[in-house]
């Protein structure tokens, strides 16, 4: 008798052995869910990887929603036509010294003209994003502590361009309207800015169009 009452007490505390084991995995799934993706997380092009092995800097600095501003004023004459050159050198390790973080985001100009355009490096992915609606070139060796010029014009007829040391690397047509809401586009709204960036360089912006070049100067 007692060894069957054993064995019946035993059979009755399998279906709570196996409950507690379901809540235990509820709360692990849970937790998981809720975990805010950090540095680890963000998947970075292999050029940042190198400039950050290069200047010992690692990859828990990286910060996917922050971006810096380059110190640069003015804006486009009109909203009909126009185009920003500069002449950049970015520095990783002054950058990282300086706010501690890696950004996202480094923004050569965002206009008041024309809201929503803005031309800016993404670190991350490596390439140049600008432009309405938003475009990107492909990868570019940015971070090689040399000086590079990057340009973007703009016509509403005729479309828009970014140039990276002389070669077009992006065009589209040019659309002021757009809505990047109802058009899917993936908006950064929240991006947030460690401040702005001391600029090394030059720039200047002209009422002229230049996109339609293949080169430049």
């Amino acid at each position: 008798m007692k060894n069957k009452a054993g064995i019946k007490q035993k059979h009755h505390s399998r279906p709570g052995l196996w409950v507690l084991a379901f809540i235990l995995a509820l709360i692990i799934l849970a937790a998981l869910s809720l975990r805010k993706p950090g540095a680890e997380d963000e998947k970075i092009h292999e050029n940042l990887e190198n400039a950050l092995q290069e200047e010992g800097i690692g990859q828990e600095t990286l910060d996917p929603k922050a971006k810096i501003l380059l110190n640069i004023s003015g804006d486009f004459q009109n909203d009909d036509q126009g185009t920003f050159f500069t002449t950049v050198k970015l520095n990783l390790n002054n950058i990282a010294t300086h706010f501690r973080r890696i950004p996202k985001y480094i923004v050569f100009f965002e206009s008041k003209t024309l809201p929503r355009l803005t031309l800016r490096y993404n670190l991350h992915d490596s390439v140049i994003e600008g432009g309405i609606p938003l475009m990107k070139t492909q990868p570019l060796q940015f971070m090689d502590t040399n000086p590079h010029k990057v340009v973007y014009s703009f016509n509403v007829k005729d479309g828009q361009a970014i140039f990276f040391d002389g070669q077009r690397v992006a065009f589209s047509p040019f659309q002021a309207g757009f809505d990047a809401i109802t058009a899917n586009t993936v908006l950064d709204v929240s991006s947030y800015t460690l401040g702005k960036l001391a600029f090394e360089g030059e720039f200047s912006i002209t009422g002229s169009y230049l996109g339609s070049q293949p080169t430049l100067p």
